[in-house]
């Protein structure tokens, strides 16, 4: 595995991590429950080239279905 494919490889393995936390996250705030419905992630391998470096590009999304925590009333 080349160097560039092995750095995209734990870019998406770290990005599907973050998704996949993301559920916590709502958990701890604003959600009673969640399920993560689709996780997409993709990489862009790019040579060098006189206009750009060589890189990698990680980038992702995700949809998840939740129940929102019912409404506190507000102290007044």
């Amino acid at each position: 595995m080349s160097d560039q494919a092995g750095l995209a490889d734990q870019g998406r393995r770290h990005l599907y991590k973050l998704l996949a936390k993301e559920c916590e996250v709502l958990l701890q705030t604003i959600a009673s429950t969640c399920y993560m419905n689709r996780a997409n992630v993709s990489t862009q391998l790019r040579n060098q080239s006189p206009r750009t470096q060589r890189g990698i590009r990680v980038s992702g999304s995700a949809t998840y279905r939740v129940e929102l925590k019912p409404n506190k009333p507000n102290d007044e």
